[in-house]
């Protein structure tokens, strides 16, 4: 099937990171508020990343919103490029704050991941997809494959499968 969404943020300014797919352009926030344009102090700025371009996060508060889609109900795969310059509650997905929030995130942060893994929160509870510090430092292409069908996740770090486990959708 085709893409939900493909963000290769090969941009290198503005406050929007563009859909390839076509349908679910993301707009820059610094917590609450919607970036400027140009952007603002404490906005995601655009940097030299894996390939091509990337964005850099402060690890604060800093996100791309894509409110447009919902990562529950069906068959999904996320993947990234990213690097280890995280921080307690950096998330590298995040669907919305109400009762069907889902997150992606490799940070334990205050409600149970595993720092330096792969973890998942869904419908209130923590899925950990790999053991602690099990991605390297530097740049890792991380993945989560979701299935709807089966209602189990699998995470993957540079193409290694590293825990699979059930969650509730």
């Amino acid at each position: 099937s085709n893409p939900v969404a493909h963000y290769k943020l090969d941009e290198s300014s503005g406050i929007i990171a563009s859909d390839s797919a076509g349908t679910n352009p993301g707009t820059l926030y610094s917590g609450a508020t919607s970036c400027g344009n140009p952007p603002t102090a404490g906005c995601p700025t655009w940097t030299a990343g894996k390939i091509n371009n990337a964005l850099a996060f402060d690890g604060v508060n800093d996100y791309v919103d894509i409110s447009s889609i919902s990562a529950t109900g069906g068959e999904y795969t996320f993947t990234a490029w990213i690097n280890d310059a995280f921080s307690p509650g950096s998330f590298l997905f995040d669907s919305d704050t109400g009762p069907n929030r889902f997150i992606i995130t490799t940070v334990g942060g205050n409600w149970g991941g595993v720092n330096g893994a792969i973890s998942l929160f869904a419908n209130g509870s923590v899925i950990n997809l790999g053991a602690a510090n099990s991605i390297p430092s530097g740049w890792a292409h991380i993945a989560v494959t979701l299935s709807a069908s089966s209602n189990i996740a699998t995470g993957y770090v540079n193409g290694i499968q590293t825990g699979s486990d059930a969650y509730t959708d």
